[in-house]
């Protein structure tokens, strides 16, 4: 509404004009007026408007209602574009042929032309240009091809594909995923029946050896038949005259991983030439048939105690495997590798409990040992080691063995697995005449199974403390074998293997053995003694033993005993006490080398024991007595059943048990240095 306002007119009187107030000011009312100079045209209803003789752009609608239906169009002597239809219902019928020739050969057309009132099919002749045309064209019904060639180029490139269907691209993905995976399968090795395979009651099982030396010299590990899983920070590893080593450095946790490309199965022996230049504490060197896992699986820790790797894809683990234990190792970052228990399974996860390892971190590790049969080196003991075999994670515990030394030139070592039971042997690397091997432990639970795939790993690994010095490890070779298993057994027994040997009693008849036959329980050469008590000693045992009516010894032959040591004697004396085990007599020599006093004189005589050494008696003063000796030389008295008694000389008489030499000596300060030594006679 107006809010209006007085002004003073000339006359000063107050006169009211036409405002409106906006925000406390004052805007004065106008009204339009297009009158000139003296004149007044007021603005009555509608406002008009001149282009001046140019042009108006109009928005919205414009009324036309007074012009006229149909308007004249003139081109001004040019050309007209008409958009939409043009009505030609006006237009007088057309009769007889109408004359084109002035038109261009070809003409554009657009927007769809009606070509009812031609014929189905046109005759063409000569090449129709369908350049214009685009690259395809919908069909509908049925297109007659009789005239086409037999066959015909066909591309689907533009055909539309399924959800979900295989295009190049993900052709090329999945090949490279594949190509990844079959990097990282193992040589699987298969020329070895296991105990579940089928075949024949009796087999021929071919030897299937394999074998690395380390020929080739240079810096790295440069065997093809051996692949580096992780080289440990601070750690060396080279080849030259035919051995690896690999030198520890000594930054703690640090760990090289080394592992044959092909696996081993069933029934097989390891070897391995292993030598350490020392033995200290926080270093650990390994030696192992063991499955591998996994590599390059990423890993989260958790907290200092829980630590969670992930599969990329199938999970090996269920929650059954809980408690179970596998190596950790190859760490690309922080952590502390080693042998750690499944705490949890879920999906494609498993959490590890571990032990020291950093609050935090993450990064990719490798996956080994569920399956095992290793000896490991840990301490400063160079004779000592520790044994253990693993089955699905549950392991017996690390047993002490007994080594020959890993000090130079080392020790070789075995492992030997059979299935139901495992060895641990070694021998000096030193050449023997003979197989050497000695049992130092074994093993009949936790064994791998015989399908399972194991390759051969040497592990590194300093400890959580840094070492305190660098030890260089050298393997001078490494060798396997799958060896199969012919079953035998023999009284329940399970032979397989030197360390295993099985004792085979002959049925019938006669049959000839070669070599060695081992028989538990019989004393060995070493180890027999005389008078070995009865009843302890077996019917077994018995053969080539005597009995002396207390005890059992050992049956002699023809052979020379020293009896009295060369010595100078004065006085008269007795001998030692000696024992005739199975002979029937015996030559006894004496020797005179020295002779000393005024009218010396020496006899010497036999002389035996009815009570096994308590009371003594001359055999026989005459004949189984040495005449008088004054001078040096070598007096022989023979005892012997059937001999034909000579003075001094020969006694017709076997020869008792206990027996001993007595002499007798006179004359003037007298001294004879002599010997006695007795040749038995069976």
């Amino acid at each position: 509404m107006a809010d209006n306002v007085n002004i003073l007119d000339a006359t000063d009187t107050a006169t009211p004009i036409a405002s409106d107030d906006v925000s406390g000011v004052q805007f004065q009312r106008v009204k339009l007026d297009l009158g000139g100079d003296g004149a007044s045209v007021p603005v009555v209803g509608t406002f008009p408007v001149s282009d001046a003789g140019g042009s108006l752009t109009v928005d919205g609608a414009v009324t036309v209602s007074n012009l006229p239906a149909v308007q004249p169009v003139s081109d001004n002597g040019g050309s007209l574009t008409v958009d939409g239809t043009v009505a030609v219902s006006s237009l007088p019928a057309i009769t007889g042929a109408v004359s084109v020739s002035n038109f261009p050969a070809t003409q554009p057309v657009s927007g769809t032309v009606a070509v009812s009132n031609l014929p189905a099919t046109q005759p063409v002749s000569g090449t129709v240009s369908v350049g214009n045309f685009p690259a395809t064209q919908p069909v509908s019904g049925s297109v007659s091809v009789s005239n086409f060639p037999a066959t015909q180029p066909v591309s689907l490139a533009s055909l539309p594909l399924p959800a979900g269907a295989a295009t190049d691209a993900t052709l090329a993905a999945l090949q490279g995923e594949l190509d990844a995976i079959e990097a990282k399968l193992p040589t699987l090795i298969d020329t070895i029946p296991g105990d579940s395979s089928l075949g024949q009651p009796v087999r021929q099982v071919p030897a299937d050896l394999w074998r690395t030396s380390f020929a080739d010299t240079g810096a790295g590990l440069l065997s093809p038949e051996m692949t580096q899983v992780q080289a440990g920070a601070g750690m060396t590893i080279a080849q030259s005259a035919s051995n690896l080593t690999v030198a520890t450095g000594t930054t703690a946790n640090a760990q090289t991983l080394l592992r044959s490309v092909r696996t081993f199965r069933g029934a097989h022996i390891l070897r391995a030439q292993v030598q350490l230049s020392q033995r200290i504490a926080n270093q650990t060197f390994e030696v192992a048939l063991a499955d591998l896992i996994g590599t390059g699986l990423a890993y989260t820790i958790n907290s200092a105690t829980s630590v969670t790797v992930t599969f990329p894809a199938t999970n090996p683990f269920t929650a059954t495997s809980v408690g179970q234990s596998v190596n950790l190792g190859a760490l690309s970052s922080v952590g502390i590798p080693g042998r750690y228990a499944i705490a949890s399974v879920s999906g494609l996860t498993v959490t590890f409990t571990v032990a020291g390892w950093p609050a935090s971190g993450s990064g990719a590790l490798t996956l080994w040992g569920h399956n095992y049969h290793r000896i490991a080196y840990s301490g400063t003991g160079a004779t000592s080691a520790s044994y253990d075999a693993q089955r699905r994670g549950w392991a017996s515990g690390d047993t002490t063995v007994t080594i020959n030394t890993t000090a130079a030139p080392g020790h070789i070592v075995h492992l030997q697995g059979i299935g139901t039971a495992s060895v641990v042997s070694d021998m000096l690397a030193a050449s023997s005449a003979a197989y050497a091997a000695t049992a130092r432990g074994s093993r009949f639970a936790n064994l791998p199974d015989d399908m399972t795939q194991m390759h051969v790993w040497i592990n590194v690994l300093n400890g959580n403390t840094a070492p305190a010095s660098t030890t260089t490890l050298t393997v001078g070779f490494l060798s396997g074998e799958m060896t199969g298993r012919n079953k035998v057994y023999v009284s329940g027994a399970d032979q397989n293997g030197a360390n295993m040997a099985t004792g085979v009693q002959i049925m019938g008849g006669t049959t000839a053995v070669t070599g060695t036959v081992g028989v538990t329980g019989y004393p060995t050469a070493a180890a027999s003694a005389d008078a070995l008590a009865n009843p302890t000693v077996t019917k077994l045992d018995a053969l080539g033993l005597l009995f002396n009516g207390a005890t059992w010894d050992r049956a002699r032959n023809n052979a020379a005993v020293a009896v009295e040591t060369s010595a100078a004697r004065t006085t008269t004396g007795v001998g030692t006490t000696q024992t005739n085990f199975n002979a029937r007599g015996a030559f006894i020599w004496v020797n005179v080398t020295a002779v000393t006093g005024t009218t010396p004189t020496l006899t010497v005589r036999v002389q035996w024991s009815p009570d096994g050494g308590t009371n003594w008696l001359d055999l026989d003063t005459t004949n189984a007595q040495t005449a008088s000796i004054t001078a040096t030389g070598a007096s022989v008295l023979r005892i012997y059943p059937g001999l034909t008694t000579a003075a001094n000389a020969a006694l017709n008489s076997p020869l008792p048990r206990t027996w001993r030499l007595a002499w007798t000596i006179t004359g003037t300060t007298p001294s004879f240095t002599f010997a006695a030594q007795a040749t038995y006679v069976l």
